[in-house]
């Protein structure tokens, strides 16, 4: 388990000891002792001197599972709090994972050298520094800039790219997209999940009012699920029209949300 994901992984566990913790605060009193049946049986112990306890009713039934729950909780907290100690053993130790290595050199030698392993921020430079041959723009297309110099067709796609850099996600714009029978598609966005080593893409579409536009829209949507490339796992979209503007706060929660840490 790399260092990354250790943070991760104590971050996920201290929020769930909170809540342990929370949980364990409004259980009652003793512990359960269930009696297996036909039918079983449940009662609260709550002292040595009584180690049989009182028997619980179906009246009482909701304290039975809130003591089966406690005890559950009480074990998860041990869990919970044995693993975190684990953890803490091991950020002492001075760690350099095989991904590290490369990263801990200069950027002379990153340039003579062949890696085995690229971590997450590696692989992410490597493939953004590959190069490709974007859809062609014509004379009479509007000129956009994104915040890294590249050209694009809309103020919305402009408003997505300046999104997708400032969340430190990997894209490319208008990278051929080879399918099957030699057809050939360039997406809006293509987006790298450096840590699954993936690429999705990210279409906008952006005149969903437009009747000739809307049935491109749909031509182009079978095409990526005749070719395995399923609306919501692997393509996503944002929408928007003459009347109903992109809503960029929805667009870029959407984002982080899908690829920050992906």
């Amino acid at each position: 388990m790399y260092i990354h994901d250790l943070n991760k992984r104590k971050k996920e566990l201290n929020s769930a000891l909170k809540r342990v913790k929370q949980g364990l605060r409004k259980m009652p009193p003793g512990r359960l002792r269930i009696k297996a049946g036909p039918p079983s049986r449940y009662y609260q112990v709550l002292d040595s001197a009584n180690r049989c306890g009182k028997y619980l009713g179906k009246d009482d039934f909701p304290k039975a599972q809130a003591l089966a729950q406690k005890a559950y909780l009480e074990r998860l907290q041990d869990a919970i709090t044995n693993e975190l100690s684990f953890i803490g053993r091991i950020e002492k130790v001075r760690y350099l994972s095989p991904e590290d290595v490369y990263s801990s050199l200069s950027e002379l030698r990153k340039q003579l050298v062949d890696p085995f392993f690229l971590s997450d921020e590696e692989y992410a430079k490597a493939w953004l520094r590959e190069p490709y041959e974007g859809k062609e723009f014509n004379d009479t297309d509007p000129f956009y800039k994104t915040v890294r110099g590249e050209r694009v067709r809309s103020k919305s796609e402009i408003l997505i790219a300046n999104a997708l850099n400032d969340l430190g996600i990997p894209y490319r714009y208008e990278a051929p997209l080879f399918l099957e029978n030699d057809i050939v598609i360039y997406p809006d966005f293509t987006i790298l999940k450096p840590h699954a080593r993936t690429v999705c893409y990210f279409e906008h579409c952006g005149r969903m009012d437009d009747p000739g536009y809307l049935n491109g829209f749909l031509k182009r949507e079978n095409l990526y699920i005749q070719n395995g490339l399923i609306p919501g796992i692997d393509v996503f979209m944002s929408f928007e029209s003459s009347t109903l503007p992109i809503n960029m706060d929805s667009v870029r929660q959407m984002l982080a949300a899908l690829f920050v840490g992906a």
